[in-house]
């Protein structure tokens, strides 16, 4: 089966393939992974009601800008965050150089990107119901809380064992490699507002 599929459901036997055979590419998995995470902005009718149909062009390339100006700033800060793991990883001493780091976390975005396919319907599905409250709409949106909480958790298992892969080292030293490269920026964040009061 592809690498796509396998990854999913043995995520370290697939990503030790991958970096036996030196593939590092990461950008169309980042790429897929912003597209598929976009799906979740359901109501565009605001912005379709406020454009003028005249000018449809100059609008549309100010759209076309401003995605690639976003995709662009969203692969240099994935390029920039893959430096957390990799230093974290060493510190609970494993081995993976940042390539192989980037890679692994490229790869375990693959839950992300399948989530497409029921971010999708249900765009489609509650664009026509933002705008009334009722059972159906409530019980959509319940459903899509699960589906979203449930991509969370695979998300979790398949980064961690893929950074546990680029490391060498264990499942649980991957997870936590994972869990502090997360919360890392956090930290800063909180530390630098603190010291700024």
């Amino acid at each position: 089966m592809p690498d796509f599929i396998t990854v999913l459901i043995h995520p370290g036997v697939t990503m030790r393939r991958i970096l036996d055979q030196r593939r590092y590419r990461w950008i169309p998995l980042v790429l897929l992974a912003v597209a598929a995470s976009a799906l979740r902005d359901r109501d565009h009718s605001d912005l379709r009601n406020a454009l003028p149909f005249e000018e449809w062009w100059i609008v549309a390339g100010i759209i076309a800008l401003a995605l690639a100006a976003g995709l662009a700033i969203c692969l240099l800060l994935f390029y920039g965050f893959s430096w957390i793991p990799y230093l974290v990883g060493r510190a609970f001493e494993g081995t993976g150089d940042v390539r192989e780091v980037r890679t692994a976390l490229a790869w375990g975005l693959m839950p992300i990107i399948v989530s497409a396919v029921y971010r999708v319907p249900l765009a489609l599905w509650l664009g026509s119901q933002v705008t009334t409250i009722n059972p159906m709409a409530c019980g959509t949106l319940a459903i899509a809380g699960a589906l979203e909480l449930a991509t969370l958790l695979w998300y979790a298992f398949v980064a961690s064992a893929a950074l546990a892969e680029a490391h060498r080292f264990s499942f649980l030293r991957g997870f936590a490699t994972l869990t502090f490269g997360l919360l890392t920026p956090l930290i800063f964040t909180v530390a630098a507002v603190l010291a700024l009061h």
